[in-house]
């Protein structure tokens, strides 16, 4: 299959989707642990 090649600029916006995606579950967890609310 030739569609394996993976397009560098499409890979990149996934990872930047899914960075972005995960920073509000990243910076919220430890806030949680901290305030003692989990």
């Amino acid at each position: 299959m030739t569609y394996l090649r993976i397009n560098p600029v499409l890979a990149l916006l996934l990872l930047l989707t899914a960075i972005a995606a995960a920073l509000p579950f990243i910076s919220y967890a430890p806030n949680r642990l901290v305030s003692g609310e989990g």
